[in-house]
């Protein structure tokens, strides 16, 4: 969780990261709702923001590959935390990890495994037992995800079950950007 320490003050980042290992940038972007063949441009993460005025129209998704992985970031959208884009990503023997949250401490841990969902938790809730529709996996260590430090254990997490950590500079960095169906 240290290496990742800064995103606990980073209190104006409202993100959906997700890694998904085992299909290609491509199937990727389809499985997102998006077309890889008709992409807005190459974006930053402050320049792929949704115009206030559209939010919830439709959802922007900078996609781009980490070795063999896939890495979808999204300014203050939600579609990653999506299940059936978890299923959809994982389908076929994949692996989806996301992580969500925005200014308002709202957020999201999703897993799928092979097409099946195996974590969608509210983070600030993991210590306490599972909400309706939780899914609380076997590697769930519920005592990490404190009010202070869930973002950083979000993303330690994401590490752990993709071997991709997460790096600062990705966020001003220009990477092929998508529109998506709001979710």
């Amino acid at each position: 969780m240290e290496q990742h320490a800064w995103v606990d003050t980073a209190h104006d980042l409202a993100i959906t990261v997700a890694v998904v290992v085992g299909l290609s940038a491509d199937d990727v972007v389809r499985a997102y709702g998006g077309d890889p063949t008709m992409p807005i441009g190459a974006r930053t993460f402050v320049e792929s923001a949704v115009p206030d005025d559209a939010i919830g129209d439709y959802g922007h998704a900078q996609v781009f590959t980490v070795a063999d992985r896939v890495v979808v970031l999204e300014n203050n959208g939600w579609a990653g935390s999506d299940l059936d884009v978890a299923v959809r990503a994982s389908a076929g023997g994949g692996v989806f990890m996301s992580a969500y949250w925005n200014v308002d401490a709202l957020s999201r841990l999703v897993q799928a495994v092979d097409g099946k969902v195996t974590a969608n938790l509210e983070p600030l809730f993991a210590a306490d037992p599972p909400q309706v529709g939780d899914v609380d996996p076997v590697w769930l260590d519920g005592g990490a995800f404190t009010p202070s430090t869930y973002r950083s254990a979000c993303l330690a997490v994401i590490q752990q079950q993709t071997d991709v950590a997460f790096d600062r500079d990705w966020l001003d960095a220009a990477w092929p950007t998508f529109q998506i169906p709001a979710r």
